[in-house]
């Protein structure tokens, strides 16, 4: 079975996001270089490929913050890995923990937008809750 396995991550000399393999915690293979060259990234930044596109066929990483309505209400969330289900899951952000149902089941039954990743839109996460 072929999968893609990439990553991303924040370079060090200029913040610019690479994509590609990883090559150690702080360096990642660009795959956007002739070359494949290794570029130096804050490894807090590093987030794998979750193998799953959004409603608008956006690759969703490891970080990135999703929104999604139900019943006429926006609802916000932020991509995880969930050691204890063994997939990637969601953490609505009104709450302290990933759940655990994976993220594969709820972009099959809502129409979930990238709507930036936590290290670039952080505020997108903060103030009230989803429930208010």
């Amino acid at each position: 079975m072929k999968r893609i396995i990439k990553f991303r991550g924040k370079r060090i000399e200029n913040g610019e996001w690479v994509y590609g393999y990883l090559a150690d915690e702080d360096y990642i293979n660009d795959i956007n270089s002739i070359d494949l060259s290794s570029k130096q990234v804050n490894p807090e930044t590093v987030g794998q490929f979750s193998l799953f596109y959004d409603k608008n066929g956006k690759e969703i990483y490891e970080d990135d913050i999703l929104k999604f309505y139900h019943n006429n209400k926006e609802f916000v969330c932020v991509v995880g890995w969930n050691n204890k289900v063994g997939a990637w899951c969601i953490r609505l952000k009104y709450e302290a923990i990933l759940g655990i149902r994976p993220l594969g089941e709820w972009l099959c039954d809502y129409l979930m937008e990238k709507n930036g990743n936590i290290h670039d839109n952080p505020e997108l996460l903060e103030g009230g809750s989803d429930e208010e």
